[in-house]
């Protein structure tokens, strides 16, 4: 090719560029231009086309930065234009595409130059996303958007989406740099103070509402901004929302288990229960540090239920308040702490030391020789048997050999007391086939042969 008609090809090629991005009709097709493209490429002018086609197209972006930065001052404005800008730049790129992927032969590895396919975004990063004055205004950008809506401000979150969306585009450093880190520094300058004068002057349950709120605002946001089919979308997601799970739930978790957790659960606030837990689940060693401080508290309070003298002077009300409170607990831990099973096994593992407790097995028979009495003059005692039959599976063996000596005197009691007169109540045959569950045949073989010599009036002393 001679060198004058490859200067009449180049300037062919970049009058077509000037035409497109000043949205003129082009005076030649793309089809004579990417005729052109690879005649220069093929007679090793193709270094001289990239450069120029770059040149071109960097004066264009140098005046849509001029144009972007004028309106900088006005942050929604600055992103409409931004973004506006970028389109343009886009649409005509890709009319061009064409003619540029006749120079990827010149595009090796060692020539560090963009491919055809990556060179519009790459020319926009380079002259425009990394200019000196637009590369900090949309990083100040990007955090007034956010603090303007976490402050109650309307803002358009389309914006906010599109420019996220151009981002991601551009591959994660650039993403990263321009709007996740922002994002987070902006989250870190508003969670620090606010998490700190919320501690020092509300309680734990005012505390954990706020964080709540905050947390499910903060997702719906970030989720709402971010577009989860990007690649890195859903790991930036949870980049932004650890901001705040570090700083308002893991710094300040131990002081909230202990100013809280025990005050809540003596309280019944199961709604305030579970949203510590909730919250606490979110975050490494959350799940731990309630778990330790109601180990020390289920081990003192649960433990006294059947040590303490008072607590022990009447056997059925022993029993009674032992009932009582492993129904709290079972009703946190379905309501509050979502069955937890480590917190379960905790519960149980206190439980089961209770219930084992010198006198307690004795106690639980007569608690039930005291329902069954009172079931005979109509007493329903059903459910509270249920209830009985959970802490007799607790019992360890010997335990429950204890029980069922001072069963079988307690229940040979009652029919004595009752010869002529007494009945067996539904309440005592259906006590018997539970018992058939937990203990030997010959144990309610015997419990079965009372009560039919009970019937016969026969039922003499053990």
């Amino acid at each position: 090719m001679d060198p004058r008609d490859a200067e009449r090809s180049l300037k062919a090629i970049n009058n077509a560029i000037h035409e497109v991005y000043s949205h003129k009709p082009t005076t030649r097709s793309i089809h004579d231009l990417c005729s052109k493209a690879s005649r220069l490429v093929q007679n090793k002018f193709g270094q001289k086309l990239y450069s120029g086609i770059v040149s071109t197209m960097a004066s264009h972006l140098k005046q849509m930065t001029t144009s972007i930065e004028k309106v900088s001052p006005d942050v929604p404005l600055f992103l409409e234009e931004l973004i506006k800008k970028w389109m343009e730049h886009d649409k005509a790129f890709q009319i061009l595409r064409p003619v540029f992927m006749c120079m990827d032969g010149t595009c090796s590895p060692s020539t560090h130059k963009a491919h055809a396919q990556e060179l519009g975004a790459t020319l926009w990063v380079d002259n425009v996303i990394c200019s000196s004055n637009i590369k900090g205004d949309l990083k100040f950008a990007v955090m007034e958007m956010v603090q303007a809506e976490r402050e109650g401000e309307g803002i358009n979150r389309d914006l906010m989406k599109n420019l996220a969306k151009m981002l991601m585009d551009f591959g994660h450093s650039v993403y990263q740099e321009m709007f996740e880190q922002p994002f987070i520094m902006i989250s870190t300058n508003l969670y620090t103070p606010e998490s700190e004068e919320l501690m020092n002057n509300y309680d734990c349950e005012y505390y954990l509402k706020i964080t709540e709120r905050r947390l499910n605002e903060e997702i719906e946001r970030v989720s709402d901004y971010l577009d989860v089919k990007h690649d890195f979308a859903a790991k930036s997601i949870a980049k932004i929302i650890n901001v705040l799970e570090n700083i308002m739930i893991e710094t300040h978790m131990d002081t909230l288990v202990r100013s809280g957790l025990v005050r809540m659960i003596e309280h019944d606030k199961y709604d305030d229960l579970a949203r510590m837990y909730n919250l606490f689940r979110r975050v490494p060693e959350g799940i731990n540090k309630i778990f330790n401080v109601m180990n020390s508290h289920f081990g003192k309070t649960v433990t006294e239920l059947a040590t303490h003298p008072e607590r022990i002077e009447d056997p059925i009300d022993c029993v009674q308040n032992i009932l009582d409170e492993k129904e709290k607990r079972d009703k946190i831990i379905n309501l509050s702490f979502n069955d937890d099973l480590k917190i379960q096994k905790l519960m149980d593992h206190w439980f089961k030391g209770c219930i084992n407790a010198p006198h307690v097995a004795e106690f639980i028979s007569e608690f039930v020789d005291d329902k069954l009495r009172k079931g005979a003059n109509g007493y329903d005692v059903e459910i509270v048997l249920n209830k009985v039959m959970v802490l007799i599976r607790l019992l360890f063996p010997g335990r429950k050999v204890l029980f069922e000596s001072h069963y079988k005197q307690h229940m040979r009691e009652r029919f004595l007391s009752g010869i002529g007169r007494y009945v067996p109540a539904y309440a005592e045959i259906s006590m018997i086939e539970k018992l058939k569950k937990e203990f030997s045949h010959q144990f309610t073989s015997e419990l079965e042969a009372m009560l039919s010599d009970a019937k016969k009036g026969i039922i003499t002393h053990g």
